[in-house]
């Protein structure tokens, strides 16, 4: 057995440029150059990156499905879900996440979520009886609705007839019809997995604090947190239920699909973070290890505040493990973060993105140092 080093790798994505498992590979490479055992075990917490993460640890016992669906805005994009025995797991941004769509072409207003619809319709007619959907890095804020359409729900107006696609037509809704929903979901039990815990709607709902980066202005956030409270109002007044699940955790996750899918699939709403902490045996994996290395693409006061990457550094802290930061940008120190080490790999006087080149020269010559400690 080696007597070297062993380093557990566990960095998230840098969002929007390059996936956790490319940057655990190359951080990996550099360490086991300088004589480091590793573990790889790329990270997320619910939201983008999830299924890849999961591929990436439970290979080759896993299976991915590649389905042509309905993107956020109606063109078709290509998106996958991953299925392990009779489960699986859908990650709403493959099909309906901001990521498919160029910054110009962001509709807050009119994004849906039918492709993560179509994802989840193909598992259950496979027969799959427990499906995860792991919410985050949505383009829309139509409470889920889009994607329940596409299991059986029928969302009326004043005439009977069906209302159109996007959060802003919640506003013409009147009346639901689930009969058809809940013959499709019959016998199936269903998980929402959440990276934030806002409620659904008001000052800290889901069309306030992330409907400005779908491309909402600031007058359109007001008149989207009325449409989700009429959407709210009348699901509840139908199932006969109490406001209260509007106030929970993880319901104004992806645009208000935490609310809407947890409700009418009757899925609890469970911590993305720990549940992919558990899939992954993360803990037994971090006392395996000497020293840890984290990583996302910005690293803020936001990173200490409940995700993923603060809570790694807390419990790996805690369990007196070295650890060594390797975000694209950050304005923290190691002091505040409460780490050893921290190495931003992105050249922040050029202002240019962090490429797997800088991630890998970075992590040489952190390995390089480390090896003489």
């Amino acid at each position: 057995m080696s007597s070297n080093r062993r380093v557990l790798i566990a960095p998230c994505s840098y969002k929007g440029s390059i996936a956790a498992p490319a940057l655990a590979e190359v951080i990996a490479k550099e360490a086991e150059r300088c004589g480091f055992d590793t573990i790889s075990a790329p990270f997320a917490d619910g939201g983008d990156d999830t299924v890849n993460c999961l591929k990436a640890a439970l290979a080759p016992n896993v299976k991915i499905i590649q389905k042509d669906v309905t993107g956020p805005l109606g063109a078709v994009v290509r998106a996958s879900y991953l299925v392990a025995g009779e489960e699986a797991v859908v990650e709403l941004a493959s099909a309906s996440g901001i990521a498919h769509l160029p910054p110009q072409e962001l509709d807050g207003l009119r994004a849906q979520t039918i492709g993560l619809g179509e994802l989840i319709k193909d598992a259950v007619e496979r027969g799959l009886k427990k499906i995860y959907v792991t919410l985050g890095g949505s383009a829309s804020t139509d409470g889920g609705a889009g994607c329940l359409r596409v299991l059986g729900a029928r969302f009326l107006n004043q005439d009977d007839n069906d209302i159109g696609c996007g959060g802003i037509s919640l506003l013409d809704l009147v009346r639901v019809d689930l009969t058809a929903l809940e013959k499709t979901i019959a016998g199936v039990q269903f998980y929402v997995v959440s990276d934030v815990t806002n409620p659904l709607t008001g000052e800290f709902g889901a069309a306030a604090v992330f409907g400005p980066q779908k491309g909402l202005s600031p007058q359109d956030v007001p008149v989207l947190d009325r449409a989700l409270s009429n959407f709210a109002a009348i699901l509840e007044r139908t199932l006969g239920t109490d406001s209260s699940l509007r106030t929970r955790p993880g319901a104004g996750s992806a645009g208000g699909a935490g609310y809407g899918l947890s409700l009418l699939l009757k899925a609890p709403i469970i911590s993305g973070f720990d549940w992919l902490f558990d899939k992954l045996s993360l803990a037994e994996k971090i006392d395996l290890c000497d020293m840890v290395v984290v990583a996302e693409g910005c690293l803020d006061s936001q990173s200490l505040s409940g995700k993923g990457v603060g809570r790694l550094i807390a419990l790996a802290k805690s369990k007196g493990k070295k650890v060594i930061a390797m975000p694209a940008v950050t304005e923290l120190t190691a002091a505040s973060l409460g780490i050893d080490i921290l190495a931003p790999t992105a050249n922040q006087a050029m202002k240019a993105p962090a490429g797997l080149a800088d991630v890998g020269r970075v992590a040489g010559l952190v390995f390089s140092e480390l090896k003489n400690d």
